[in-house]
């Protein structure tokens, strides 16, 4: 485990507020994108604490989950579309 994922992991366990890069790293995306997110308002909610922004855990998981798809949270709905859609092609060209 590298350095951000132990203070992490580490802010995790004894605060829920995570830095921006710390919050960059748990979500799986570029530090540089996550500030853009938030500088768009599309990014988790966050607060600034002194001069730094804070991502609260629950605020990280809550965005997180809100842009899923498929696997139990509709995602029948979307695969039959898919599986239609693949079924409406294939009797088209075949």
């Amino acid at each position: 485990m590298d350095d951000t994922a132990r203070r992490a992991q580490a802010a995790r366990e004894g605060s829920p507020f995570l830095t921006a890069k710390q919050t960059a790293y748990h979500l799986g995306i570029a530090y540089t994108t996550l500030k853009d997110l938030r500088t768009r308002g599309a990014g988790p909610k966050c607060r600034k604490h002194g001069r730094t922004w804070r991502y609260h855990i629950d605020d990280i998981e809550a965005w997180s989950a809100g842009r899923s798809i498929g696997g139990d949270q509709g995602g029948s709905n979307q695969s039959s579309g898919i599986s239609a859609g693949i079924k409406r092609s294939g009797g088209r060209h075949g």
